[in-house]
């Protein structure tokens, strides 16, 4: 499978393209009569090359000037189903994930002069992390348990708890000084416990549950400068949070091909102890320290309303979706801002056409149409000053609407 991914919105200015492929495997065992045991395995491998176009461009996200990313991860689990009673379900196992990471910056040496404080690249942080060779590989246990108990066939009550983990992503690894040895960068991880209860008929069901999480490892850009005395940022994994938060889900069938559904979720995260800047053995926690500011980039809330329409060949849905305020913090000086929520409308239709066996199993033609009413909103993409300026917020514009139509075989 291969992907090109790119930010329509830049144009020329910062594109991405890339390679994947990967595939699963699952063995069941019947240990006896009430107990199942999986085993199972998933291999990927994934290569990218992060570019501005033209070469010494603004770029905007903060990306990689020209470098080669790469990512190769074999996941194992083994989880044991057991039925002590017919209404109880015990889920217990693990999963291990070796990960294997390579980023290295391709731009050459005779151009590093480009890149510094008064080229058009910014200091070596904002360039990009020019000439940097970096990668690692690392191996993540991740135990869980879940109960399950049923006291009929409308409800399920449920208690999960484990650990979960994410890799590092290619701006944990930029950022270096030419020269400057990494301290190394792993992955960020995540102990969550969560308990809900679901209630379902033939007309539709209700959900709901609450969770809490420990994220520990999160990458931080701290700044530091080297013995030339070049500022620049590296991150490091040490930062924490805890988060808390309700989900609430549910779909009615409405009668005549029509449902509804709608989902909901809301957030309160705040992070812990994670220094940004004057990190050394003298001063663990930093000069400057985030603890007990907002997680930045998470939406505070965030759901969506829909309703759909199924008959025959005809499908249509409109989605109204949600998206809540996020906030944002400058990792040089603590400075935090809010930016508001907003909502975006969707539409998608499809048309199922008449089967013909001798040519294809199935097709049909359909229609996608995001924000529809073209809903001027945008996402935060950092905060940050200049000199005797003030902070300034940086953004990335929200998706205008796009229309896409076509059709899809299945052979």
């Amino acid at each position: 499978m291969s992907n090109q991914l790119g930010y329509q919105f830049l144009q020329n200015y910062y594109q991405a393209e890339g390679y994947k492929a990967g595939d699963i495997a699952e063995i069941k065992y019947r240990l006896w009569k009430d107990d199942n045991l999986y085993l199972g395995m998933k291999g990927q491998y994934a290569t990218y090359h992060y570019y501005t176009d033209p070469l010494l461009s603004n770029n905007i996200v903060g990306g990689t000037v020209d470098a080669i990313y790469s990512q190769t991860s074999i996941v194992g689990y083994l989880e044991d189903h057991y039925r002590p009673v017919k209404p109880v379900l015990l889920n217990v196992g693990f999963r291990v994930a070796s990960v294997a990471q390579y980023f290295n910056d391709q731009v050459p040496s005779s151009q590093f002069s480009l890149y510094n404080n008064s080229g058009p690249g910014g200091s070596y942080g904002g360039g990009g992390g020019v000439g940097v060779s970096n990668g690692g590989s690392m191996l993540i246990p991740m135990p869980h348990v879940g109960l399950n108990y049923y006291p009929n066939d409308d409800w399920k009550i449920y208690v999960t708890g484990g650990e979960s983990f994410a890799p590092p992503a290619i701006f944990d690894y930029k950022g270096f000084a030419p020269g400057t040895a990494a301290n190394g960068v792993n992955p960020e991880t995540v102990w969550d416990l969560s308990a809900g209860v679901r209630y379902g008929t033939k007309r539709g069901f209700l959900a709901g549950d609450v969770f809490s999480d420990y994220i520990s490892n999160m990458p931080v850009a701290v700044t530091y400068s080297n013995s030339a005395g070049t500022n620049y940022n590296q991150f490091e994994n040490i930062g924490q949070a805890r988060e808390q938060g309700i989900e609430t889900e549910g779909k009615i069938d409405l009668g005549y091909g029509f449902s509804g559904s709608a989902n909901f979720t809301y957030f309160y995260g705040v992070l812990g102890n994670t220094p940004v800047s004057g990190v050394t053995a003298a001063t663990p926690n930093g000069t400057l320290n985030l603890e007990g500011g907002m997680i930045p980039f998470v939406p505070l809330d965030m759901g969506n309303v829909a309703v759909s329409y199924d008959h025959g060949p005809y499908h249509l849905t409109v989605d109204e979706r949600y998206t809540g305020m996020m906030n944002v913090i400058d990792t040089g000086t603590g400075a935090q801002q809010n930016v508001p929520g907003y909502f975006v409308t969707d539409l998608y239709a499809t048309y199922d056409l008449p089967a013909c066996p001798r040519w294809y199993k199935k097709a049909n033609l359909y229609l996608s149409a995001y924000n529809l009413l073209n809903t001027n909103y945008y996402n935060p993409a950092g905060l940050t000053g200049y000199g005797s300026n003030p902070e300034m917020l940086f953004v990335y514009p929200g998706e205008p609407v796009n229309i896409f139509a076509g059709a899809q075989f299945t052979f």
